[in-house]
This record gives C-alpha cells, structure tokens and sequence, in this order.
C-alpha cells in the first residue's frame, strides 16, 4: 500500500485507518510552513502497528526554566550524564 496522508501536527495525533494491528509500516514527517514552504523530511522509520513503544521518562520539571523575552522565551534544560 502507498499512501500518503497528512495528519497536522497541530492535533495533537491521529489515527490511519488503512493499516491493522501488527502490520509493518515505514513513516517520514516534515514540516510545511504557514507560506506553504516545505522542509526536508525525516529519516524513515518502521514501525509495527499496535507494538509497544519505550517512552521516556518525564522530564523533571525543577530541571527545565523558562523565561520570558521580548518576543520569545529562552528556554534552559539540565543535561543528564548518559550511562556507559
């Protein structure tokens, strides 16, 4: 199957009707602009529909500060050291 649909980011998710729990399917987003301007598209990945998905950890939210500019924020986040 070749299909291409388009679920806006700005929904927060969505679902594709079109595949069945336990097929295998290859997914790329991007980006398109306000002005329609499309950026580059992500590296393909595949998936199993209906598999198990590691999330992460929730942030903790005493590492993360925001602060308020003119016209923007900056935000700052603590960097966790990595296991080896």
């Amino acid at each position: 199957m070749s299909t291409r649909p388009s679920i806006p980011a700005a929904h927060g998710g969505g679902s594709i009707e079109e595949y069945s729990s336990g097929d295998t399917v290859q997914i790329r987003a991007r980006a398109i602009s306000t002005a329609g301007i499309a950026g580059p598209r992500t590296t393909e990945l595949t998936l199993l529909v209906g598999g198990s998905l590691d999330l992460p950890a929730a942030l903790d939210q005493e590492a993360i500060s925001i602060t308020p500019l003119l016209g923007g924020a900056l935000t700052c986040r603590a960097r966790w050291p990595t296991s080896s």
